[in-house]
This record gives structure tokens, C-alpha cells and sequence, in this order.
């Protein structure tokens, strides 16, 4: 490949996978396709006992204005996906946290052990909203194991840290055969997919004053 260097590099920074360790709290961003990998990852971590707890995140996504809304449509693009057909109805739900919650329970996760925020329709926002959700509720924060989509680690990972600076953090991506670190660039698909992260990236972190956040000191 011409530009294979600077695919590699790409790969690097969009791909961020680490081992895992014993943290306070599992946590899945939200999200409606590809909830069945995400969850079987929190679940493996949590039946490996690297967490006490799972917390689910995502009201809906921010294109759509309902739950409901978002299910349609993502269906309507991936009718063959495992969230269409899967024994856990997306229309049994109102946000994807709550959908999430209900197939972890599937998969034997006590319903104790899974915190839920529901209020947030974007990455941003789930790491801010579950922050001060935790900090409401008294849950220890000070490590994180983060389970997203493998193509979105790197956004996963940043806004986080952002939200998070003190804690520990260590991704821990689902499998997701359709697009990884291995096949992204072998289809125009992926490449874009890959380079709208990219953008996204930057965007997120483009804002007024996230500069001065993103560049001071831990606190």
C-alpha cells in the first residue's frame, strides 16, 4: 500500500487496546448496533472479576429523537444485525442504556451490579453525565475499564480522560469482526469510517476551553 506508514499510524491512534486489571468499574458507552459485543466484553470482564460493577450509558443518539426512532433506523440499514434479532427486543426499551442493562441481566450480570445512565445523547456526554451521576451516588471511580466499539476507542478514551483526569483508564474494546484495527482499510468503508473518528476526535476537541482542560494538570 502506498501510504502504508501513515495507515499504521492511524491504526495506532484510533485502535487503543490495553490489557486488563482490577478496576472499581466497568463501563459501556452507549450505543444500539454492535450492544450484543459490547456487552459480551463488560460481561466477560465482570465474570473475570476485574470490576464489581458495570455501568451502561446512552439515552439515544443525538440524529434521532427517539429510542424507538433510532432502533428503526438502524435496522433498517443492518437488518441482519444480532440487535434485530436477539432475544432481548430493542422495543422493549426506551434508551440504549436501558437496552444494554437488559442484555447484560440475559447474560447473568446480577441487575445490582449494573449502574445506568440514561441521560445522554453522545460520547461527551456520557462520560460527563456519568460522572457526576457516580459522584452523586457515592460509586469509587478512581479506575475504569472502558468496553466501546473498536473503531471508537481512541473519541472513547479522550473524553473520558477528559471527564475522568484522575482515574485510571484502560480500554478494553468489544470484538467486532466487521471493522477492526486488521481490516479497516481494506474497503472505502472503513477508511471513512476510520477518518470521520479522526474528525470527530479533533472536533470534540475543538470546543472553547478544552484546551486549557485538556492541557493543565491532573487534578
Amino acid at each position: 500500500m502506498v501510504n502504508q506508514r501513515s495507515m499504521d499510524d492511524i491504526a495506532g491512534f484510533i485502535f487503543v487496546s490495553d490489557e486488563p486489571r482490577p478496576s472499581d468499574l466497568i463501563v459501556v458507552p452507549g450505543t444500539l448496533h454492535s450492544a450484543w459485543a459490547l456487552c459480551r466484553r463488560a460481561g466477560e470482564l465482570y465474570f473475570s472479576h476485574y470490576a464489581p460493577r458495570i455501568l451502561v450509558t446512552g439515552r439515544f443518539s443525538q440524529q434521532f429523537s427517539s429510542f424507538k426512532e433510532e432502533a428503526d433506523a438502524v435496522f433498517k440499514r443492518h437488518p441482519g444485525c444480532e440487535e434485530a434479532t436477539s432475544p432481548v427486543r430493542a422495543s422493549d426499551s426506551d434508551t440504549e442504556a436501558d437496552f444494554l442493562r437488559r442484555i447484560l441481566v440475559h447474560m447473568g450480570v446480577p441487575e445490582e451490579a449494573v449502574l445506568s445512565e440514561d441521560r445522554s445523547v453522545n460520547t461527551f456526554a456520557n462520560a460527563y453525565n456519568a460522572a457526576s451521576m457516580l459522584m452523586e451516588k457515592g460509586v469509587p471511580c478512581a479506575s475504569m475499564l472502558l468496553c466501546p466499539k473498536p473503531y471508537h476507542a481512541r473519541r472513547a478514551l479522550m473524553t473520558f480522560q477528559h471527564a475522568f483526569p484522575a482515574a485510571r483508564l484502560l480500554v478494553c474494546p468489544a470484538d467486532i469482526p466487521q471493522l477492526n484495527i486488521r481490516n479497516w482499510s481494506s474497503t472505502r468503508e472503513g477508511y471513512l469510517r476510520i477518518l470521520g473518528e479522526m474528525g470527530k476526535c479533533a472536533a470534540y476537541f475543538s470546543v472553547d476551553g478544552m484546551y486549557e482542560a485538556a492541557s493543565g494538570p491532573v487534578s
